[in-house]
């Protein structure tokens, strides 16, 4: 069954706003080059990394919902160190700030969303950043972020 156009044209329009918001999260808060990509060079995006970290936001006001953020460790400390004006190798891998920023990614990128999208007040719940097993983002938004993986996944709850 397909969607009706109008909920196409919503769903092509929500998928824009939230590639723009991560683009200009990465590229003006963490000074890093993203663009979407398909599945076949995600597939061979993550056979490099091992070692992956998904941080997730719960938002509440006019829309609830949770944004979540899967990345390899390598490009948090990339993306971290890039925001703290270090080298990569300065951070060690269990830095508490990898967590943190990570987290704050998400945060920043939902809050960039909510604005441009409902230009309404929201509660953004404090990130939760987590080690998981792989980058398997299935549904998820995929890009490349200084060409390697990245996933976002937006969930709207019915109100």
């Amino acid at each position: 069954m397909s969607c009706p156009k109008s909920q196409n044209a919503s769903m092509v329009e929500e998928s824009s706003q939230l590639d723009e918001a991560v683009a200009y999260v990465a590229e003006e808060g963490f000074f890093a080059s993203v663009e979407p990509i398909g599945q076949v060079e995600w597939d061979a995006l993550c056979t490099d990394h091992d070692t992956w970290l998904e941080s997730s936001v719960r938002f509440h006001g006019p829309l609830g919902g949770a944004l979540r953020c899967r990345l390899p460790l390598a490009l948090a400390r990339e993306l971290v160190s890039a925001f703290l004006g270090m080298e990569t190798g300065e951070l060690p891998p269990t830095d508490p700030l990898v967590q943190d920023l990570t987290g704050e990614l998400a945060n920043m990128v939902c809050g960039r969303w909510l604005t441009r999208t409902q230009g309404q007040v929201f509660d953004l719940e404090h990130p939760v950043v987590e080690s998981v097993a792989d980058g398997q983002c299935s549904g998820w938004s995929r890009y490349a972020a200084n060409g390697v993986p990245l996933a976002i996944e937006l969930a709207v709850e019915a109100r």
